[in-house]
């Protein structure tokens, strides 16, 4: 998880790298960039009120925040802490209250680089391949979408694994920064993925759909202060 909070603080810094902004107001601002030849988007945003630096980083850090920040379809738990600030994270969806039918897993650390300056790193992962349940009979590979039994899994293995190959599908995370008059938040997405734009499917850089992507994002985060 070291490079990933590497790469996070360096592009949090939007000196770092040339930006092409697409919203620019002095409390929020979005810009995306490359670096090491990989699309970063970053986004700027400051809370007035430097009393909730600890209430702000306790809530990008939990679990059910994690992918959607509070949304109601999202039911996160903690399936591993490997250290204070190092912990595996499950999150499930679930519809109409059935039983959940897709899982998501995440690392996600915490680093405290001063008093006042905290960075969450934080990675989705791809478990499934990895994954090994213990049967009386031997072990048989779990499959993509089933539900998973969490005693049955080696959660230590699967997380070296991964680290020691880097098998990360997704970067992101949180740099704040703790000031006299407001909390500034910093949310980076490494190598994020383009969806197909809907006026052109075919079209994967949109700087317009890859912008509201972005903002909805925004968003989230301003309403979970909000809540």
């Amino acid at each position: 998880m070291d490079e990933v909070v590497y790469r996070l603080k360096y592009n949090a810094n939007f000196n770092n790298g040339y930006n092409s902004f697409y919203l620019n107001h002095k409390r929020a601002y979005i810009a995306f960039t490359k670096y090491e030849d990989k699309d970063v988007a970053r986004v700027h945003l400051m809370v007035p009120n430097p009393d909730n630096y600890d209430g702000i980083i306790n809530m990008l850090y939990e679990s059910k925040d994690l992918y959607s920040f509070g949304a109601s379809d999202s039911i996160g738990k903690v399936v591993r802490k490997y250290y204070p600030n190092l912990i595996m994270l499950q999150r499930s969806n679930k519809k109409f209250n059935t039983s959940p039918d897709k899982y998501n897993f995440s690392l996600s650390a915490k680093v405290e680089t001063s008093e006042d300056i905290t960075i969450i790193a934080k990675t989705t992962i791809d478990i499934y391949d990895d994954i090994s349940v213990d049967k009386k009979k031997g072990k048989k590979k779990g499959k993509k979408g089933k539900a998973l039994i969490k005693d049955h899994i080696d959660w230590d293995d699967i997380a070296k694994k991964i680290v020691l190959n880097k098998r990360f599908t997704n970067e992101f995370g949180f740099v704040v920064k703790r000031k006299s008059d407001h909390v500034g938040i910093t949310y980076v997405e490494y190598n994020y993925r383009y969806r197909p734009c809907t006026d052109n499917p075919d079209e994967r850089r949109c700087n317009k759909c890859r912008t509201s992507h972005i903002i909805s994002i925004l968003n989230k985060i301003l309403k979970a202060f909000r809540d």
